[in-house]
């Protein structure tokens, strides 16, 4: 028996490994859970010979005016998995979640960017070039 296409909850389980949930039904109550634990050296390996391209962006990750670049979901992966802060938030865990199955090509590349923009926002990060017209209005 595989695993189910959809991922129904990501959340690390402990330092340096996250956890994922499957179930063998859309109905919860009537399924059983499958738990699968990966190292977060292994979810960010996760399909390097064939990068999911996004549109590029600059997320302040280092510090102020300090940026990274990205230009694969794999890239956002790793920048999830590396320095995050704030790994605790709702928008952190989807975009992880959304970084996964875009690797994995259940979801669009875009959807993954969107996921990854909103927690970096989350987190206080600015990101560019999404954040350009904000950060303009406020100098």
């Amino acid at each position: 028996m595989g695993l189910p296409k959809a991922i129904i909850q990501l959340q690390i389980v402990s330092h340096g490994s996250i956890g994922i949930f499957f179930f063998d039904s859309p109905r919860r109550n009537e399924s059983r859970r499958h738990l699968l634990i990966l190292p977060c050296q292994e979810v960010s390996k996760m399909d390097q010979d064939l990068p999911v391209f996004i549109k590029p962006l600059d997320v302040e990750i280092d510090g102020v005016d300090q940026y990274r670049h990205a230009e694969t979901v794999q890239d956002l992966a790793r920048m999830l998995l590396s320095k995050w802060p704030g790994c605790e938030g709702e928008k952190f865990h989807s975009a992880l979640m959304r970084s996964i199955e875009a690797m994995e090509w259940y979801v669009a590349a875009a959807t993954a960017r969107s996921a990854f923009v909103d927690a970096a926002h989350e987190a206080g990060m600015h990101v560019l070039p999404d954040d350009m017209a904000e950060m303009k209005k406020a100098s």
